[in-house]
């Protein structure tokens, strides 16, 4: 009975201290790009089209998250069980190497060596096996074939990170940086207006930075207000 709803997105720019969402009406890609108009560096992000405007910019390099495919590798199971666990495999060694890397508190050059000793030939195996597993009588709708397809599409940028220490394997922090959107998924119905929608982003930017600095957000937010 309302007058008017809009279907709206957010998006989330993360960084190691702070979190920034934005509020949009539209997934318009020229709109995010604006945002970022000027920007000179590496863009970790999904592979979805609308960032495509963006790394398309002078100075801009694209890396891609593993998390999402490493996901659909693990659904694509149900249908190809042997061979969706054998990809599995390729990158749960690829994230073996990051995860004791971060437990060593490995960085910089070190990283780098580590994951070109490591982490390259594991990478170098996996896209001929992946190519091999595109094949005709494999139906577009099958998952398996459609995560192979997609991870020999953006073979390069999800493997971006081999090569870069800065870059990280997935953007798993940004995820998360959502849950408490998607817990509130139901309470943003009533934020009011596109304009109550642009307060809700910069709250949730203010409580997720604040969350990355150990403050009590309550008490955060009576001495803020």
């Amino acid at each position: 009975g309302l007058p008017q709803a809009w279907h709206a997105i957010f998006d989330v720019f993360n960084g190691d201290e702070t979190a920034v969402f934005t509020f949009a009406l539209t997934k318009h890609g020229d709109e995010l790009a604006g945002l970022l108009k000027g920007y000179k560096g590496v863009v970790m992000c999904d592979a979805e089209s609308r960032l495509n405007e963006i790394c398309r910019s002078v100075g801009v390099v694209r890396a891609n998250c593993n998390a999402h495919p490493r996901r659909e590798f693990r659904d694509a199971e149900k249908v190809q069980p042997i061979l969706a666990k054998e990809a599995g495999r390729y990158l749960t060694r690829m994230y073996a190497v990051e995860r004791e890397a971060a437990a060593e508190g490995v960085v910089g050059a070190a990283l780098l060596d580590r994951r070109q000793a490591r982490t390259r030939p594991i990478v170098d195996a996996f896209r001929p096996w992946l190519t091999a597993q595109d094949k005709p009588d494999i139906l577009p709708s099958d998952a398996f074939g459609k995560v192979v397809r997609y991870y020999l599409r953006h073979f390069d940028d999800l493997t971006r990170f081999v090569d870069d220490p800065d870059i990280p394997i997935d953007n798993n922090p940004s995820e998360r940086a959502f849950q408490d959107l998607a817990r509130m998924r139901y309470n943003s119905l009533f934020a009011g207006s596109p304009q109550g929608g642009h307060r809700w982003a910069i709250l949730l930017g203010i409580v997720t930075t604040a969350k990355r600095h150990d403050l009590d957000i309550q008490a955060y937010l009576t001495w803020m207000f």
